[in-house]
């Protein structure tokens, strides 16, 4: 078989110029991604179990160089989707990525310099009750960004928590209505019993209103230098986050669940 024409060696550009970034998008691959984190993702083992396992997440990745040959009339774009599958296959790690951003600018043969890659996902993780024993399965938008230049050599790490917050301004109104409820109710009496302030407090018809949460999003997006730092384990950071918030959103709820959703928040 003759050998097949390469036009991005063989040939030179009609019109010079260069590229700032070039490359492919929303391109399918597999994360393999080892984890010692106590979040899981099979409903079926326990934390324990579980605990040095492998996620398999389904991905779609971003990749590109720079084309700093004037003369030149491409890049080999096969080669930066060979160099993505390669990352899929072992399992992905902060060294893994430092290599694949060199794999790429190697890859292009002296016309580039700069490489950046992303992976972007649903991660999805196994989320134990308040209070309960129940588990229930919650996804979390995750999207991770490397990029080499000669000026700059960083990873992001973005990914969004959705929690509950309850208005304080709504509190405070209702609090208002049901203060002014129980002084009309009570209005004359001089000696009140403990016992039948907590009956009233038990009727429905006392509490004449309820101030309202609603569902919000803390969207966290972290630069990081790759210089500085050994590695990275974002599902621990996503555990973090929803520690600090105190109300993350709940999968599965029983009534103890409920009532201590609605204490923290």
């Amino acid at each position: 078989m003759s050998q097949m024409p390469d036009v991005t060696g063989s040939q030179k550009a009609i019109i010079p110029g260069v590229l700032d970034w070039v490359g492919m998008s929303d391109v399918e691959v597999m994360l393999k991604y080892s984890h010692n984190s106590n979040s899981h993702i099979n409903t079926e083992m326990s934390v324990e179990e579980n605990q040095l396992g492998n996620l398999y997440i389904p991905a779609k990745s971003s990749v590109y160089v720079d084309l700093k040959d004037p003369q030149a009339k491409g890049i080999h774009m096969s080669r930066l989707y060979l160099i993505l599958q390669e990352l899929s296959e072992e399992n992905f790690s902060l060294a893994a990525a430092k290599a694949g951003l060199d794999k790429l600018v190697d890859s292009q043969g002296g016309s580039s310099e700069n490489a950046k890659f992303d992976l972007e996902f649903e991660l999805p993780l196994v989320r134990k009750a308040l209070v309960s024993k129940r588990e229930g399965l919650r996804h979390y938008p995750v999207k991770l960004e490397f990029q080499k230049t000669a000026n700059l050599s960083q990873y992001i790490v973005d990914f969004k928590v959705y929690y509950s917050s309850t208005c304080p301004c709504s509190a405070a109104l209702a609090r208002q209505l049901i203060q002014e409820h129980w002084m009309k109710q009570m209005e004359g009496r001089q000696n009140i019993s403990a016992e039948e302030v907590g009956d009233w407090l038990s009727k429905e018809s006392s509490i004449l209103a309820t101030p309202h949460a609603q569902r919000s999003e803390a969207h966290i997006r972290m630069a990081l230098d790759f210089n500085e730092s050994n590695g990275f384990d974002f599902i621990d950071w996503i555990d973090a986050f929803e520690n600090e918030l105190g109300t993350p959103v709940q999968a599965a709820v029983k009534r103890e669940d409920e009532q201590e959703f609605a204490r923290l928040n």
